[in-house]
């Protein structure tokens, strides 16, 4: 259990490393895509490749010594053409390659033991595995869930701000998009697959569940001992399967089937219970967040479980399905095609999960992304998606219109592409300006709005007027969320920083200079947020004024009305808005203060004139 509650905040002890780890984990799922990209079309699977058909072997042992025995075979097929007959025993193989999935047209050797106690070394070439009903929206949906991830992992994790629990929600994600590519089925690597999914399987398990608990216990404030101790028995459980798995994988042990189907009859029930758990744990948080005052938090949770709580159902029913068949003897066949519907219909579901958290980190703002980034990543994605439409309409033009001579086969081709390429740029700027005005409109103009005035603010010539103006453009910015401005002022020595302008009457009216809220700046020399005052969800910022390092103010944020919380974008908005509107206060100070002095100059030289003639 102590192990468990210490790798909660691990990626926040080593922020740097986790942020390279994350880097490195998205360049190996581009590397997935470009491959999977170049090497293998959609659907289709050259890299790949099986034995044939006409033949049925029992495995007897794994590991380092594997033996196969054949129980039946066709004359006129691969493996038949080897000479082996039912009764032989296969044996000197690559165990793992075999249970990987041998590559297409490349020799794999092996021995055939003959009831006699012969031995023959022969090989086999593996056919290339073509599929006559290829799914190709399962195909294109995991280059979806891959892209979306590794995405939003991304920016999750290395967005300034973020709890540890999004942290290794990030982790997560993009654990996942691995995952997902090895399932494109390239296997450039051959005989590793197995190896690297099963340890995917358990950062993915790891990770999933470190976010849940960290999560329920950020909303429910308990330390949740029991789940903790649960959750990690059920890990170091699974754990244990997997290196049983990479004994033999890697041929370190030989396992008698026997022996090995005897010993996962009592551990293969751990990884059912692991993801049951997972699944119990995002629908208590559910039930947690729906009692706060938090709307932010609880817009959060509920898409975010809303998203995420199919991921658990896939590897439920798969541990649940082997586990029927190896528990009844059941024969597969007859199962096989229901199971790959209901895989199917899994898998859509979970893609739908992946695209609605898309969908929530872009138009809900469930995670606290800059304006800038949420733009950027919306332009990136449509970019991408109108290139594949345009391209894929390419493909069907020049599939239709059918050239009889090589020259006119150029010349369609190259108008084809130069009409899309001008439909292209109108297409783009006609959906991006809907998806401006759609999604970012009000971002926007909140931000123009409060530019604006800090632009007008240069202008003024009354200081009460300034300010009045500063409380109305920070209260409408923040949605009419509490403002307070104090100013520094200096009184028989003493420096006190005083009210000046208020929407919350329950502020004190001087500040001291020792006060922590005025030493929190001095120490932060930026914008501090401050804890959660009563009666409010969110915490309070405090916004300073300096001017060559003395500090000249500060103003005193709320929280939102609508109990959203402060996105950095903003945060930076206000943090220009204040410094430079509080530069404008001190020059009208400047100002004042200067005139002041010139009327008693003019007065002190005018009593000077008059003593001089008496």
């Amino acid at each position: 259990m102590k192990f468990i509650e210490l790798l909660g905040p691990i990626v926040e002890n080593y922020k740097k490393t986790f942020r390279y780890a994350l880097i490195f984990m998205a360049i190996a799922v581009s590397i997935q895509l470009i491959i999977a990209t170049a090497f293998r079309p959609i659907g289709y699977n050259p890299l790949h490749g099986n034995w044939g058909k006409g033949y049925g072997v029992f495995i007897v042992a794994v590991g380092d010594k594997p033996e196969l025995l054949v129980r039946s075979v066709e004359p006129d097929t691969p493996l038949g053409r080897t000479g082996a007959i039912a009764g032989d025993q296969i044996i000197n193989f690559n165990s793992r390659v075999f249970l990987d999935g041998a590559p297409a047209e490349v020799k794999f050797p092996f021995s055939l033991k003959k009831s006699d106690g012969t031995l023959i070394e022969t090989s086999i070439t593996p056919e290339k595995e073509v599929s006559e009903d290829i799914n190709y929206s399962v195909a294109i949906g995991r280059y979806v869930i891959m892209g979306l991830c590794m995405t939003i992992g991304l920016l999750i994790g290395l967005s300034r701000g973020q709890s540890i629990s999004n942290r290794w929600l990030a982790l997560a994600l993009i654990f996942f998009a691995l995952d997902q590519g090895l399932s494109l089925g390239w296997q450039i690597l051959s005989g590793l697959n197995n190896i690297i999914r099963g340890l995917l399987d358990l950062l993915i398990n790891l990770s999933f569940g470190i976010f849940w608990l960290s999560l329920a216990r950020q909303i429910s404030n308990r330390d949740l001992k029991n789940v903790h101790l649960l959750f990690g028995s059920l890990f170091l459980v699974d754990s244990s399967i997997y290196f049983i798995e990479l004994s033999h994988l890697l041929g370190f042990l030989t396992w008698q089937m026997k022996t090995y189907s005897r010993l996962m009859t009592y551990l293969d029930i751990a990884p059912i219970l692991m993801q049951v758990v997972l699944l119990t744990l995002s629908i208590y948080s559910l039930q947690l967040v729906k009692i706060q005052n938090d709307r932010s938090l609880r817009d959060r949770v509920f898409w975010i479980v809303l998203s995420l709580c199919a991921i658990p159902l896939m590897p439920i029913f798969k541990a649940s399905y082997w586990e029927i068949i190896r528990l009844t003897g059941y024969d597969f066949d007859p199962l096989g095609l229901e199971f790959k519907k209901i895989h199917d219909v899994l898998f859509y579901v979970q893609s739908i999960g992946i695209l609605i958290l898309g969908f929530a980190v872009l138009k809900k703002r469930i995670f606290n992304f800059s304006f800038v980034v949420n733009r950027a990543l919306l332009y990136s994605l449509l970019s991408v998606i109108l290139l594949i439409i345009f391209y894929a309409a390419k493909s069907g033009l020049e599939a239709i219109i059918k050239p009889s001579t090589s020259e006119a086969g150029t010349a369609i081709s190259a108008g084809v592409a130069f009409l899309i390429y001008l439909a292209f740029h109108h297409v783009y700027d006609q959906v991006k300006e809907y998806m401006e005005q759609w999604l970012f409109k009000s971002w926007h103009h909140n931000e123009q709005q409060l530019r604006g005035f800090v632009r007008r603010a240069a202008f003024f010539e009354d200081v009460d007027k300034l300010r009045e103006g500063m409380l109305g453009a920070l209260h409408d910015f923040g949605h009419g969320c509490d403002v307070a401005i104090f100013e520094k002022r200096i009184e028989k020595e003493r420096t006190f920083y005083l009210k000046t302008s208020v929407t919350d009457q329950a502020l004190p009216n001087v500040i001291d200079s020792d006060h922590n809220w005025v030493l929190s700046i001095r120490d932060q020399v930026s914008m501090v947020s401050l804890e959660s005052m009563p009666n409010q969800s969110s915490p309070s910022r405090l916004l300073p004024q300096f001017h060559r390092g003395e500090l000249l103010g500060f103003v005193w944020l709320g929280q939102k009305i609508d109990g959203s919380d402060w996105r950095p974008d903003e945060e930076l908005v206000l943090q220009f808005a204040v410094q430079q509107i509080g530069l404008d206060i001190y020059a009208l100070e400047v100002n004042r203060l200067s005139r002041e002095l010139e009327r008693e100059k003019l007065k002190t030289d005018l009593l000077e004139g008059i003593l001089k003639k008496q």
